[in-house]
């Protein structure tokens, strides 16, 4: 899947419209204004689009937010996409759910005080 950056071009993920034939393609549209020009200028763009009350919209992010993997390594979500989704969940669609977190086995290891390196010599003891 591409960012919404690699998408941008005229009449597709194009900040300038005003109706999108896809509404993924305004969604992508929202999080690259977001990303690029921060939380005010893409709230002002939901606004004039009419998108910060529109349900198939909602529903689009829904949707994104439970496909794109919300995996997190040392805090950070590992695609940069799903941290987009989250802030604007957060700055403008609290009612949206934030699907439950991944986290790799690494990161798991490392919560019970398990190196990759005291796993490796566990297993060539066995």
């Amino acid at each position: 899947m591409q960012t919404p950056s690699a998408r941008r071009k005229k009449n597709v993920v194009d900040q300038d419209l005003f109706a999108f034939e896809y509404v993924i393609d305004a969604a992508h549209t929202a999080m690259m204004i977001y990303e690029q020009d921060g939380a005010g200028a893409c709230e002002v763009w939901l606004r004039q689009r009419g998108y910060h009350n529109d349900a198939t919209f909602r529903a689009c992010l829904q949707a994104m937010l439970n496909a794109i993997p919300r995996t997190r390594i040392k805090g950070k979500f590992s695609r940069p996409e799903a941290e987009i989704l989250e802030n604007m969940r957060l700055a403008f669609f609290e009612e949206l759910q934030a699907p439950v977190e991944d986290e790799p086995e690494v990161e798991q290891l490392t919560q019970l005080g398990l190196g990759l390196g005291e796993e490796v010599e566990e297993e060539e003891e066995e």
